[in-house]
């Protein structure tokens, strides 16, 4: 039988992504947790999947939000989970790719984008037989330059995109960003534990040129505890964040 996904339920809504390929994960929650996105007033989810990221914006932001998403059965869980938070009012579902959604929205520019992105090259070791799950993690639908090209479309003159990425790959793509006139501001390296490399890395672009913040984060203690600064970055999303 296929494995149940029960609903992950945050501190102001529930995400349902039983239909989504890829499930609630460290990787978002971070990213959405790592972005300053307080003052934004309209913001963009890329990929949005089941929809966590743009519930991360609506909940610290008072943002007007466009979630866009390609996948159909992702879409299913999205719809759901917008419909049923305190921001249905907020935010808008876009199925579609986000090359479509650029041709039909030239004019629109965004002071917040997050994206969560498909990653791994097609052609990589890194098999993926599942279509809709090879849609979310591999750039098959969307090559790394294409979503590049999209931020550098939709973010305003002085807005900000956050992307979390493997660091091997982040630490390459320094040339790709800058093609299309984006630089990063921010660097954070997420390490599981102290003594470990980093995995992944969390970068915020902007339009202008500046010194780059470069900074560690650390999920675990030694005894596989989480971390008192892990507590405090999640306390206003996870149920049990409020113990460390």
């Amino acid at each position: 039988m296929p494995k149940e996904y029960k609903p992950f339920q945050f501190k102001q809504f529930s995400v349902s992504h039983a239909n989504s390929a890829m499930k609630v994960g460290t990787d978002s929650v971070l990213l959405g947790c790592l972005a300053t996105v307080c003052n934004a007033t309209n913001a963009l989810d890329i990929g949005c999947g089941s929809g966590l990221l743009a519930l991360m914006m609506a909940q610290q932001s008072n943002a007007k939000i466009v979630a866009v998403e390609i996948d159909e059965n992702a879409c299913k869980d999205a719809a759901h989970n917008f419909i049923n938070s305190p921001w249905s009012d907020r935010i808008v579902l876009q199925h579609q790719s986000i090359q479509s959604f650029c041709s039909q929205n030239k004019a629109l520019r965004f002071d917040w984008i997050l994206v969560n992105p498909p990653y791994f090259p097609e052609e990589s070791n890194y098999s993926i037989t599942n279509v809709n799950r090879k849609l979310a993690r591999q750039t098959t639908a969307l090559t790394f330059q294409e979503l590049i090209q999209a931020i550098a479309s939709l973010l305003h003159e002085d807005g900000t995109a956050g992307l979390v990425l493997p660091t091997t790959i982040a630490q390459t793509c320094k040339p790709i960003f800058e093609s299309f006139q984006l630089y990063i501001q921010q660097e954070i390296r997420i390490h599981s534990f102290q003594a470990s490399e980093a995995t992944r890395t969390v970068i915020c672009l902007q339009k202008k040129p500046i010194l780059v913040q470069q900074n560690e984060f650390i999920i675990y203690e030694q005894d596989k505890q989480y971390t008192a600064a892990y507590y405090e970055l999640t306390k206003d999303f996870y149920l049990w964040a409020d113990k460390g």
